[in-house]
């Protein structure tokens, strides 16, 4: 994977606001996120929950999550820690919830705060972090047996999408008539509809992100000619190549 489009899963960040903010999210998130209050005070409403929050707390809120904030004092700073990939049997299925972490885990949180470079060293300490609060972290709803095989599946095709539906079904422990029909039933599209989403994205972090060619992207997405990327690009996204390429070219 390009450099840049692997860096592009994450954001570290401290937010500073001068005094009370609110934060709309009614939309919902493209990233997972693990916040650390360092000043401030914050309301968390999400559903029919409200979740206060205030200095030395840490939440962590999912990826796809619909909430708002609300933040008190003269001068708020959190620190916040984005990411794509959530490293976990249970595939991120955690809801958004306050976080009672120990002494031994804040002390591996600790340096995350000190530097946010996106580098190995801090990429590989988040992962820690999250891999050491994954057993205390609240699942939202328990998970059928549909839902875990279609964010198996899921999974394997964002790393490997040149398999077959067929090789991705045995990997899931499934039959292919069986994997068909679980992605109708949790995502109401076809899981090689699915693997076009995900392959259409990556070709989307190509045109942004490198200067390679159509045809270099369309041999690095594994499509059989430039001609049906671009109708499957299309179908995808409702945008040409060019268009995203130009777009994102006058957006910077």
């Amino acid at each position: 994977m390009n450099d840049n489009i692997f860096l592009n899963s994450f954001q570290f960040e401290e937010l500073h606001f001068r005094n009370a903010h609110h934060n709309d999210k009614s939309r919902g998130l493209q990233y997972h996120y693990l916040v650390f209050v360092k000043q401030g005070t914050g309301i968390l409403q999400y559903k029919k929950q409200k979740i206060d929050v205030r200095c030395n707390d840490m939440f962590y809120v999912p990826m796809g999550c619909k909430y708002c904030s609300d933040w008190h004092g003269e001068n708020i700073i959190f620190d916040t820690f984005a990411f794509k990939y959530f490293p976990s049997n249970a595939f991120g299925n955690f809801e958004l919830q306050k976080i009672q972490y120990t002494d031994e885990i804040f002390e591996v949180f600790r340096p995350l705060m000190e530097n946010k470079a996106l580098d190995c060293n801090t990429i590989g300490r988040l992962y820690t972090v999250l891999g050491m609060l994954e057993p205390i972290l609240k699942l939202s709803t328990p998970i059928s047996n549909e839902e875990y095989t279609v964010k198996k599946a899921m999974q394997l095709m964002t790393k490997d999408f040149r398999k077959s539906i067929r090789e991705y079904a045995l990997l899931c422990g499934v039959s292919e008539s069986q994997i068909y029909l679980y992605f109708k039933s949790v995502l109401k599209k076809t899981p090689n509809r699915a693997k076009q989403e995900i392959i259409c994205q990556r070709a989307i972090s190509y045109l942004t992100l490198t200067d390679l060619t159509i045809e270099e992207i369309c041999d690095k997405t594994g499509f059989s000619s430039t001609s049906y990327f671009r109708k499957v690009f299309f179908s995808v996204t409702g945008k040409t190549p060019s268009q995203v390429r130009k777009e994102y070219a006058n957006s910077i």
